[in-house]
């Protein structure tokens, strides 16, 4: 009896132990302040992986997918590698290289035509082939021949999908997990061929399939509303690369807009359980799928710089995907890379395609992990015209990776009243730029800078462009026009779509000025002569205080206000006033430039300028100043006499 109980005892303990460990991992692997370094060192960590993972077939190759045969986790690794800049490493290239070889020789039929029979010939299959065709394109440094072949198969692959889409605006099988993955094909296959994606056909049949998907709540279902906590991302996701990702209300001020209603829904949900009742801890749980769709979505909405309620989700998504590494050797930052892994537990139980999705959501939503495409959803105190403003587009090729992007204010620095600046400003850094050598940065703006009706874009009403289009850098805290760096819209010829500027390593456009292999340059595309513009008229925004507005920072400091009234109420009153104005405006910007560079500088140009600010707030105190002055001189000169 004894041992009947004994035995009892064990298969109890055994059972719980089975239940401890098969318990979901978002509980157990709760960590909080991951540094830049270790993520760092996790992506790489991800790539050795994937790099060590791949099957070499000669003149081609590919990764496994668990279940299912070979082509997802190639399309996904291939997709990754490119988005986390790996294709820059010729070791990676190689095999990215021999991955798209075996994609094209999976959608390329022989009668030429672009076809699939994996998996039911889903959307899964076509969306992540021209995601990671698309992404490979930009990258890849091809010849004409290779690039012309390329180019057609993604125009294949295009016209396939979107005929797959069905009346109702989703993709067989109706479901919003299938659609999600129609409209990543037709979005990353729009951009690379230069179509425009708002207003389009299928975009605006995917408007209403959303609609119906979308709960009173606020969150998107799977299929006829349910599964919601599941498929909010992918709703989020899709409306971002259809740019119906506007957050705030609607013109009437009242309703909400189909993006800010679902960020709510999941800021209400940050912390709780989702549909199939795993725990979520800081709006992440171990399901690399959902992961991956959420990351995009935020990025593309919210932004890295926002928040979900008080939560910085960014550093959210670091720690939980740090907890969730599965397995291999735990990463170690600074140090040689060694692979480690995580596995996609829904769909195929691939540590491969988990893998991939880590990676693509790291690279996508982390600023500090260089890739060589970046979202930058418009600022929520934005001060450029309503109709421009909308998610913005950055991509580099042949290598080159972008890292810490951001978009900055039109009135960050002075603008003369001759030049335009139609959608702002960004900051970034370019990576991996061959030394003193160029890089090509491909800026996507909202489709409503290219109306041609808009007077506030880029094209003349006959559907021109503008005359003086120029990139512009802020010098000495005002926007300067540069003649010497090459920008052009593309594709060439029209419609256009997209802005192309070549930047120089060390030239003038590059903050630093020095061929480091890198390029820092806050810039922004518009219009206006070359050079430093005149300044503005008085309240038109443009201090031309450029050595103060360098000191401190910004046109709008007090003191710069301070220097501001004094010259217009002054010294812009009469001829030698004016005469002096001139002057300074033509030596003070290099000087400008050279004190906003420097902290210890810019510190003491505030001191040097302290007493004369003073003087100009108080000029009854500059009166009494002289005369005592003037009064202790002549005691001085009498005592030395008498």
């Amino acid at each position: 009896m004894k041992q009947k109980r004994f035995c009892a005892f064990l298969m109890c303990l055994a059972l719980a132990a089975a239940l401890f460990w098969a318990a979901p991992r978002a509980e157990a692997n709760v960590v909080t302040n991951v540094t830049d370094a270790q993520i760092a060192a996790a992506i790489k960590g991800g790539q050795k992986y994937l790099f060590d993972q791949f099957v070499d077939q000669g003149a081609e190759g590919y990764w496994t997918t668990g279940d299912f045969d070979h082509f997802a986790g190639t399309c996904a690794a291939v997709s990754a590698l490119v988005e986390t800049g790996k294709y820059g490493d010729p070791l990676y290239a190689a095999k990215i290289d021999k991955g798209v070889k075996y994609i094209l020789g999976k959608v390329i039929q022989q009668d030429g035509s672009f076809s699939l029979s994996w998996h039911g010939d889903v959307p899964y299959a076509a969306g992540m082939a021209l995601v990671a065709l698309s992404l490979y394109g930009k990258a890849a440094t091809l010849s004409i021949q290779d690039g012309a072949a390329l180019r057609a198969a993604i125009q294949k692959g295009y016209d396939y999908l979107k005929n797959m889409q069905s009346s109702n605006g989703s993709w067989p099988y109706g479901d919003l997990s299938n659609t999600q993955f129609g409209v990543m094909g037709m979005y990353y296959a729009s951009r690379y061929l230069g179509v425009a994606i708002k207003g389009s056909d299928w975009a605006t049949r995917l408007l209403g399939y959303l609609d119906n998907l979308q709960h009173a709540n606020g969150g998107f279902g799977y299929w006829n509303k349910e599964n919601v906590f599941t498929m909010t991302g992918a709703g989020l996701w899709a409306l971002a690369m259809i740019e119906e990702g506007q957050l705030g209300f609607l013109p009437d001020g009242v309703t909400k807009t189909r993006a800010q209603r679902a960020v709510d829904w999941f800021d209400s949900r940050y912390n709780g359980s989702d549909d199939w009742g795993r725990s979520v801890t800081k709006g992440w749980n171990n399901d690399e799928y959902y992961v991956y769709a959420m990351a995009k979505a935020l990025t593309g909405i919210l932004g890295t710089q926002g928040k979900v309620g008080i939560n910085d989700w960014v550093q959210d998504l670091k720690n939980a995907m740090w907890g969730f590494i599965e397995g291999g050797q735990p990463p170690v930052p600074n140090s040689a890379p060694a692979p480690c892994y995580w596995t996609e537990i829904e769909w195929t139980n691939s540590p491969n395609l988990g893998t991939a999705w880590v990676l693509m959501a790291l690279a996508f939503a982390d600023p500090a992990t260089d890739s060589p495409q970046k979202f930058l959803p418009e600022k929520t105190a934005s001060d450029v015209p309503a109709i421009n403003q909308g998610l913005v587009t950055l991509e580099t090729k042949a290598g080159v990776t972008i890292k810490n992007p951001g978009r900055i204010n039109i009135g960050q620095a002075n603008k003369a009243t001759n030049v335009t600046l139609p959608i702002g400003g960004f900051d970034f850094t370019l990576l991996n730029v061959p030394l003193g050598g160029t890089a090509v940065l491909t800026i996507t703006p909202p489709a409503g800078s290219f109306d041609k009706a808009n007077p506030n874009g880029f094209l003349k009403p006959d559907g021109t462009l503008k005359d003086d289009f120029r990139w512009f850098k802020i010098q000495g805290g005002s926007w300067k026009g540069l003649a010497s760096v090459p920008i052009r819209l593309v594709p060439v010829g029209g419609p256009y779509t997209a802005i192309e500027v070549t930047l120089r390593d060390g030239g003038p456009e590059d903050e630093d000025g020095v061929a480091n292999g890198q390029i820092k340059d806050p810039g922004a595309p518009g219009f206006g002569p070359a050079g430093a513009a005149l300044p503005a008229a008085s309240g038109d925004g443009a201090s031309g205080c450029f050595i103060a507005t360098a000191a401190y920072g910004s046109n709008m400091a007090n003191d710069v206000l301070i220097l501001q009234r004094f010259r217009d109420n002054y010294l812009l009153s009469n001829l030698p006033g004016r005469l002096l104005v001139k002057i300074y405006y033509g030596i003070s910007p290099p000087i400008a430039a050279y004190i906003a560079r420097n902290e210890y500088l810019r510190t003491a140009t505030r001191i040097a300028l302290a007493p004369v600010v003073m003087m100009v707030k108080y000029p009854g105190a500059l009166l009494i100043i002289i005369g005592a002055l003037i009064g202790f001189a002549i005691l001085r000169k009498r005592s030395r006499f008498a």
